[in-house]
């Protein structure tokens, strides 16, 4: 696990995504050696790629309520 270089302790990866972030690395899992595991996967994916893009913009806005996103 990473370390945080001020602390020296183990960093946490925080996200309100994370039963998308577990379900796509389930099926990841799941569908190892599968020649078409992208394909499989790929809705999970996108659901986890669409949940992030969306916490991210509710972070910005919260750093920055004036700015239009």
């Amino acid at each position: 696990m990473p370390q945080d270089r001020n602390t020296g302790k183990s960093s946490v990866f925080k996200t309100r995504c994370d039963k998308e972030h577990k379900a796509s690395l389930k099926c990841v899992e799941d569908n190892y050696g599968s020649p078409d595991s992208g394909s499989i996967c790929r809705a999970f994916f996108v659901s986890y790629k669409q949940c992030r893009k969306a916490e991210h913009a509710a972070i910005l806005k919260a750093r920055n309520p004036d700015n239009i996103f």
